[in-house]
């Protein structure tokens, strides 16, 4: 019996070689359609040596395609793979090895109880771009801060994070250089991750979560001093939010011999009102700066928006304080004292606390509060700490100018100096050299200032995202939701120290 051998077909021999018809291009198609050709038709050996050759390097072509689909966000694996000629199956399954010792960013699980994948690479990115290690333990917690500094998820750039989003939604990277196709490639993918609502990984929320770190650092940087002097509250809506201080007229009285116990009398004439506004800045990332991976710019950025925050909110605290709306600090509510006495000094100071312990409530009882802050401007820095630190003061003056003075301070360890450049800051409308202020710390919801925020958020928060339709890039905004007022003029006196 004779037996036939029917000659495989162009796409039956590719396979035999490895390679997949559909990803052949026109001109590795038509080297590869020689070749197969001259296995049917053996043509003489110097053709045949030339299409082995071809076919070689066609195969090469394929095998380096392979390798670039299946290493996408592995460029180290990529570059080996390529150089020490690995085929795609051992590309394949090295990145498998290299994806299983970190947890996937597509569903963010937790290995054995690590840490989530997500916040490995904020944490991570917010550590590249310059945000210290233990800052973000405060935020994210020592096991997420370890995780990210470890050899696989240290580093993290802009680049990394377009990788991670891209894999996570299943799409090859278009390119292994950042330029435009890969940058829109990203942002499609991040849209198609968000709209799918399978996974919280994002471009926006990586960004914007390691952003809010740097944020907060910036912020934090600031020394601030408000927080001395000014209570805090909560505001619900950006509506006028009344506040009422009751007050009470009567007191404890004996009880006579009827048991008859009489009823206080509830004023509200003390009554102030707050309202929250929003401050907000934008700036952006370009595409410059995602193609040539600066973080120095997305490091930048989030940091200064924080800092602008801070100085924000301290200048709008004094600017109520100096503005002094409605006569708050004036002689007849006992809290204001001017003329050349009233610089500040041993004496001054005196008359100060004497002024402010001496005030009295509706019932013509003191009011209770004790000073505890003495708020200077930076021109009186050196006198606020020699009144409130020093333990003795030298008299000056001699002969029938000389003084009897004590050779010590009463007022040492009795006041904390806070020093504030906005008090004789030009730019602030009633700014002083020489204008101080004897204050007592907010007691709760109570204090000289009222600085509300919306719904309890002390701190700026910080977004991101893409840039319009006609622009490539990334947009940071910063906004924040607070209001001052004044509150209790019982808690201050001002010495105009002139």
């Amino acid at each position: 019996m004779t037996m036939t051998t029917t000659a495989p077909t162009f796409e039956e021999w590719l396979a035999t070689l490895g390679v997949d018809d559909a990803t052949l291009d026109d001109a590795n198609r038509a080297a590869l359609t020689l070749a197969y050709d001259a296995t049917q038709n053996p043509p003489d050996t110097t053709t045949t040596a030339s299409a082995r050759i071809n076919l070689q390097a066609s195969a090469n072509h394929q095998r380096i395609a392979a390798i670039e689909r299946l290493t996408v966000g592995h460029r180290e694996i990529c570059a080996k793979a390529i150089l020490d000629n690995w085929s795609p199956e051992k590309t394949e399954n090295a990145v498998l090895k290299a994806s299983q010792r970190m947890t996937s960013p597509s569903n963010h699980a937790r290995t054995n109880g690590g840490p989530d994948s997500h916040q490995v690479l904020c944490a991570s990115l917010a550590m590249n771009a310059g945000a210290s290690p233990a800052f973000l333990a405060k935020s994210y917690g020592a096991t997420v801060v370890d995780a990210a500094t470890c050899l696989e998820a240290r580093g993290a750039t802009l680049r990394t994070v377009m990788d991670a989003v891209l894999q996570a939604a299943g799409v090859s990277s278009p390119s292994h250089t950042t330029g435009d196709s890969f940058i829109r490639a990203a942002f499609e993918a991040s849209r198609k991750l968000e709209a799918s609502g399978l996974s919280t990984l994002s471009l926006p929320g990586i960004l914007s979560n390691s952003a809010n770190k740097l944020l907060l650092e910036g912020y934090e940087s600031i020394a601030s001093t408000w927080q001395n002097f000014a209570a805090v509250g909560n505001l619900a809506d950006f509506k006028s939010a009344s506040r009422y201080r009751m007050t009470a007229k009567g007191e404890f009285l004996e009880l006579g011999p009827g048991g008859e116990i009489k009823h206080l009398a509830l004023n509200s004439e003390d009554t102030y009102s707050n309202t929250l506004k929003t401050y907000a800045t934008m700036v952006s990332i370009s595409r410059t700066d995602i193609i040539n991976d600066d973080l120095n710019a997305f490091a930048a950025l989030p940091k200064s928006i924080g800092r602008l925050a801070a100085v924000k909110l301290e200048k709008t605290v004094y600017t109520l304080l100096l503005g002094n709306s409605g006569s708050f600090f004036h002689a007849n509510n006992s809290n204001y004292l001017s003329g050349g006495g009233s610089a500040l000094s041993i004496s001054s100071l005196t008359a100060a606390e004497k002024l402010f312990l001496n005030r009295t409530d509706n019932n013509g009882d003191p009011v209770m509060l004790l000073p505890s802050i003495l708020l200077v401007p930076t021109s009186l820095s050196v006198t606020a700490n020699q009144l409130t630190r020093d333990l003795q003061t030298i008299a000056v003056g001699v002969g029938a100018s000389a003084s009897t003075v004590p050779n010590g301070n009463p007022h040492a360890g009795r006041f904390q100096p806070v020093v504030s450049p906005f008090l004789e800051n030009a730019n602030l409308t009633n700014y002083s050299t020489t204008g101080w202020y004897l204050l007592a710390a907010p007691q709760g919801s109570s204090g000289l200032i009222e600085v509300g925020f919306l719904n309890g958020q002390t701190k700026p928060t910080i977004e991101s995202g893409e840039l319009d339709f006609s622009m490539l890039g990334m947009s940071l905004r910063g906004y924040w939701d607070f209001g001052v007022a004044q509150q209790d003029s019982r808690f201050g006196v001002l010495n105009a120290g002139a």
